[in-house]
């Protein structure tokens, strides 16, 4: 479809099937005589000025008017399919991401149990080589730290009942702050 400003200022199409009035009406002031085929038209316009004669070419390509359901569905099908190439694309990506992100998160499981089999640090250790010495007592391999105010356990081999467990530790920093640490069991 082509559009064609007359000089009057109003427009019309030129379709290779018809000349079609742009807008609701159209005014045909002086004289306007326009001949076409389904390539061009020719639009003769008399003026104040004088005749004005314009050859215009017939562009009908582009509209859906003369497409066959055919075309259509032919076109729908081609952007259907570069459509689901780039959701293809777009999942493989997403795929690959989250491969990538599940290999690291079993590399970091792997490393702990790893560290933790080779670290067979006790979490609790307690050395003394006289009973009348002060125990030095190592929490997850590091000593602690402050001066030792009491150490209890209390542990007893389980018999035909469950006997109750306990243990507890209180220290005293060099600023007077008394830290405890314990655990019970429930039975």
């Amino acid at each position: 479809m082509t559009e064609f400003n007359l000089t009057n200022g109003q427009a019309i199409e030129l379709t290779k099937d018809g000349i079609l009035i742009k807008g609701e009406y159209i005014s045909l002031e002086g004289s306007i005589t326009i001949v076409k085929n389904s390539k061009s038209a020719s639009i003769n316009q008399s003026t104040d000025k004088g005749q004005l004669l314009s050859i215009v070419p017939i562009n009908d390509e582009g509209t859906s008017k003369d497409k066959t359901i055919e075309d259509v569905t032919a076109t729908l099908n081609d952007r259907v399919s570069k459509l689901e190439a780039k959701v293809t694309t777009l999942v493989g990506d997403i795929d690959l991401k989250l491969i990538s992100e599940r290999a690291k998160t079993d590399q970091k499981i792997a490393d702990a149990v790893v560290k933790s089999k080779v670290d067979d640090t006790p979490h609790i250790r307690i050395e003394f080589d006289h009973i009348n010495d002060v125990p030095t007592i190592f929490i997850d391999g590091e000593k602690v730290q402050g001066g030792l105010v009491s150490l209890n356990v209390d542990w007893k081999t389980n018999t035909e009942n469950h006997v109750k467990k306990s243990f507890e530790l209180k220290t005293i920093s060099k600023d007077g702050y008394e830290t405890t640490i314990g655990e019970n069991s429930l039975i």
